[in-house]
């Protein structure tokens, strides 16, 4: 089962569809945008186009894990700082759950 990778960094959100060996089957790049809510619309719709490129669907893949250099709850999904971003206290995962049905 594949599942899906997500850089967000200062310059960029990278998001890659892997497979079981961790191998990059695909990767799309964008530019960070400056509000939480923008870079979190662009994440959502970097996640779709790469679902809707490869004929699957958020039940297709096993999950999508995200990294990011700053403080994350890894048992809220809350991204509690990222000081690069300017982001603080942001639900990612409850947002990302609304879209994905995954974990």
């Amino acid at each position: 089962m594949k599942a899906i990778g997500v850089d967000i960094g200062g310059m960029s959100i990278k998001v890659g569809l892997v497979d079981e060996q961790g191998k990059i089957l695909q990767e799309n790049r964008e530019k960070t945008l400056s509000t939480p809510l923008e870079c979190i619309d662009k994440l959502i719709n970097q996640i779709r186009e790469i679902l809707t490129q490869n004929n699957l669907t958020d039940k297709d893949i096993r999950g999508i894990g995200i990294g990011c250099p700053g403080a994350v709850s890894s048992e809220t999904g809350v991204v509690e700082i990222l000081p690069n971003l300017g982001w603080q206290n942001v639900p990612l995962a409850k947002i990302l759950s609304k879209h994905f049905n995954t974990k």
